[in-house]
């Protein structure tokens, strides 16, 4: 019988476009379940009883960004006690040239969710395992864009978004939210990586408060696997040690 498949959650954080006076950066991770089963809806089970309204309308699946900060707080602590694997993208929209193919919503969105989902497949086909990843559903979301070339243009990373990983290993579904509580850890580990980088930038010395709970979660590939990756992608790579050098909670990640 071969074995079951690594389950998997995305969601994203801040507008994928490079048009002015939009946010800054664009965040997509992916919360895979390499735990004991159970353990994300537990986690978020006990965040859905601590931080939403109870009365009839009331959203089924947390929103960390709605949160009052200290509800916000908790919520990030409870969700990183839990255990899990964690893929993270983070796009510099302002370092996108007028001329990239990715100045376009769909074709950024997709190219950060191949980039996501390649490590993500990565890690599965290192336990020998198959990935089925859900997203929550997006106007933009076309994973049509997913199986085809994705556009590149100079200083982003070949390869981050490709037709690398075998459709029969991996499966993605879209669904709404509110219909997997998972989908808010996704939303948890968005919320920590934007907040830090987007406010990190402007100097908030407490911006990366949340995001140091979540990033020993980050994956990195094992010594002697073959593997070079690591769950942290930045695009475009030549910004990649700018932004660290100015986001200290990032730094001490990456010089581990």
């Amino acid at each position: 019988m071969p074995p079951s498949p690594l389950l998997g959650w995305i969601d994203e954080s801040g507008d994928p476009s490079a048009k002015p006076r939009t946010s800054r950066w664009f965040v997509m991770p992916l919360v895979l379940e390499t735990g004991a089963p159970g353990t994300l809806s537990t986690a978020m089970s006990d965040i859905a009883r601590q931080s939403l309204p109870r009365h009839a309308g009331a959203p089924a699946v947390p929103h960390f960004s709605e949160m009052r900060p200290a509800v916000k707080s908790a919520a990030h602590a409870r969700l990183a006690s839990a255990d899990f694997t964690l893929i993270a993208v983070a796009i510099d929209t302002q370092a996108i040239s007028p001329r990239s193919p990715l100045q376009v919503p769909s074709a950024m969105y997709a190219y950060a969710l191949s980039a996501s989902i390649d490590q993500g497949a990565r890690v599965a086909g290192l336990a020998r395992r198959s990935l089925v990843a859900t997203i929550e559903n997006s106007p933009i979301l076309d994973l049509g864009l997913l199986r085809a070339p994705l556009p590149r243009a100079k200083g982003w990373a070949a390869g981050s978004a490709s037709a690398s990983f075998p459709p029969g290993h991996v499966k993605i579904q879209a669904r709404p939210k509110s219909a997997d509580l998972r989908l808010g850890a996704a939303d948890g580990a968005a919320n920590a990586l934007f907040v830090a980088l987007e406010r990190g930038a402007r100097g908030d010395p407490r911006a990366g408060a949340h995001a140091d709970m979540h990033l020993p979660k980050l994956w990195r590939g094992a010594k002697g696997d073959g593997v070079d990756g690591s769950g942290w992608t930045m695009l475009p790579m030549r910004r990649a040690a700018q932004t660290a050098s100015t986001h200290q909670w990032l730094a001490g990640w990456l010089a581990d």
